[in-house]
């Protein structure tokens, strides 16, 4: 009986464990940035438990294995340094973190990539090879197999390995940011249409430089038919239907120049498209490029 309930104990620990996390999971604005890693733990955590993305990887290099009487490989696989330096381990002991041991990582990232000086040496030693790059599970993050023709003088794999243990060859490029919002847009040419259509402006002639038009109308006839027109139009981020704010109202007016005889004119080039009122936002949490160190 103490068997099976310890075999249950820990099938439900493994599937805990073996919850497929995505980045919609992490609470980026409470990372921790360290030298060589970054850490950020889940939303609604109670117990401390994140993960690690690593910023800084050493290279460890198998020696050659036999596939076949004709062919050889040669794997090359990216380690995190803070796993051997012993700053992850300070840093999860110092702050009680659970790892949950998974490599997060954007669909678009390029990993154990070769190197232009990977490349170069073996068309230097005149080799007969495949490059094959597969992920790794965590902590590593990838592998790089190198596979090929047995050369008949042994020297050259030798070179091979006195040149991979000697040289990076891996390089690694992605980044994680936090979560995006949309820009937010102002509707000028919906409010423009909808205030031409209440005939509160009225359309000049093209000019024949550049074919922009003049609209002007009466201040107030603009200022009480614009408010007619939805908030969704001032401010593309407001759920239809909702309540047209006074500030938002005031940005759109603001876009007329207000002549002395209580007139408002506005040109075609200033509101045919529409104004981004609050850009984009969201951070680089996660950066790893090792490009720059080739």
């Amino acid at each position: 009986m103490k068997r099976i309930f310890i075999a249950v104990i820990a099938g439900l620990l493994s599937s805990q464990n073996s919850h497929a996390l995505t980045l919609d999971d992490v609470d980026f604005s409470a990372k921790m940035e360290q030298d060589g890693f970054v850490y950020a733990p889940l939303k609604g955590t109670e117990i401390n438990a994140g993960i690690f993305w690593y910023t800084t990887l050493k290279q460890d290099v198998t020696p050659p294995t036999s596939i076949n009487p004709y062919f050889n490989k040669i794997s090359i696989r990216a380690y995190p340094l803070a796993q051997d330096n012993g700053k992850y381990t300070h840093f999860v002991e110092q702050n009680n973190i659970i790892d949950e041991r998974q490599n997060l990582i954007p669909t678009n990232a390029q990993l154990c990539i070769e190197t232009t000086g990977l490349v170069a040496k073996l068309e230097a030693l005149n080799l007969n090879y495949q490059l094959e790059r597969k992920p790794s599970g965590y902590p590593s993050l990838c592998w790089l197999s190198i596979t090929y023709l047995k050369p008949s003088n042994s020297a050259v794999e030798t070179q091979l390995m006195d040149y991979l243990n000697a040289n990076n060859v891996l390089n690694h490029w992605y980044s994680i940011e936090s979560t995006r919002s949309e820009p937010v847009y102002l509707d000028a040419p919906r409010i423009i249409t909808d205030l031409l259509n209440d005939n509160a402006l009225v359309a000049s002639p093209p000019d024949p430089l550049d074919n922009s038009v003049e609209y002007s109308g009466d201040l107030l006839d603009v200022a009480f038919y614009s408010r007619n027109s939805p908030a969704e139009a001032f401010r593309s981020n407001v759920t239809p239907g909702e309540s047209l704010s006074v500030n938002d109202w005031k940005r759109f007016m603001k876009l007329f120049s207000i002549r002395f005889t209580g007139g408002v004119e506005v040109n075609s080039n200033d509101v045919d498209q529409l104004i981004e009122i609050l850009p984009s936002s969201g951070e680089v949490v996660v950066n790893v490029d090792t490009r720059a160190n080739q």
